[in-house]
């Protein structure tokens, strides 16, 4: 599951960071990743160890081993939406729109690789913590069907549906994303995958801005590794943040 956020300007007119050239920017998924990926690689050899001593049952060391990584992988996660959160208070940002697509990330089957990186990701406590944040602080807290965001193309305007499971259908869209990280539009022009499905979420909030937003913000996004944070704090000027863990 992909969770993509945009943060608004308070009371007056809407102004999301996108519409500033350098103002938006993505949160790094490789952290997490590695994360995964060592836990999976550990876990490997402690259960070939098991197989070779015929040992049945969960290990001490696979225990300790699962708590780490669920540690870890949680903590990630709270940093973001700290983060988060901190962003639209220093910046005086009133709403914060979170897309959201209940179960995704535990139901599909991306190959075994894609699998461990992916869905062992407990995006489901991302709301929950989101909406306590807010609610502590005084920000609004919106969720928002995410359905088709990624297949329409923000800088096209294309109408973006809602996906009904009882009677699926099939929708034109104005291009579609090409590569890893890059959506081509109709222009031919390319832009960041994460942030054109991010902007859709926005425009699909039906908030008024969204519409004014440039190409050129969705092009050369800001990466940032919130582990790297914690020994130095820049500052950041963005007025919207796309998160996507992918």
């Amino acid at each position: 599951m992909a969770f993509s956020h945009w943060a608004e300007k308070g009371e007056g007119e809407l102004k999301p960071t996108v519409s500033i050239i350098w103002a938006s920017f993505l949160v790094d998924a490789p952290p997490i990743k590695s994360i995964n990926q060592w836990f999976n690689k550990r876990n490997a050899q402690l259960q070939y160890i098991k197989d070779t001593l015929l040992i049945k049952g969960i290990t001490n060391q696979q225990v300790k081993l699962t708590a780490k990584h669920n540690n870890q992988v949680r903590d990630y996660l709270n940093k973001t939406a700290r983060f988060m959160v901190n962003h639209c208070i220093q910046n005086s940002i009133a709403n914060l729109i979170l897309g959201y697509n209940p179960g995704i990330k535990q139901e599909i089957n991306i190959g075994g690789c894609n699998n461990q990186n992916f869905v062992q990701i407990p995006f489901h406590t991302l709301p929950s913590a989101y909406k306590a944040m807010c609610e502590r602080y005084g920000l609004n807290y919106q969720e928002q069907d995410e359905s088709y965001t990624s297949k329409a193309s923000a800088p096209d305007g294309d109408e973006i549906p809602v996906y009904n499971a009882e009677n699926p259908k099939e929708y034109q869209f104005s291009d579609k994303r090409i590569q890893r990280g890059f959506y081509r539009t109709k222009s031919a022009h390319l832009v960041n995958a994460d942030l054109n499905g991010s902007l859709n979420i926005g425009r699909k909030s039906k908030h008024e801005g969204f519409n004014r937003v440039s190409r050129g913000s969705l092009t050369a996004p800001r990466r940032i590794n919130l582990l790297k944070l914690e020994r130095k704090t820049p500052s950041y000027m963005a007025v919207a943040l796309l998160c996507s863990i992918l």
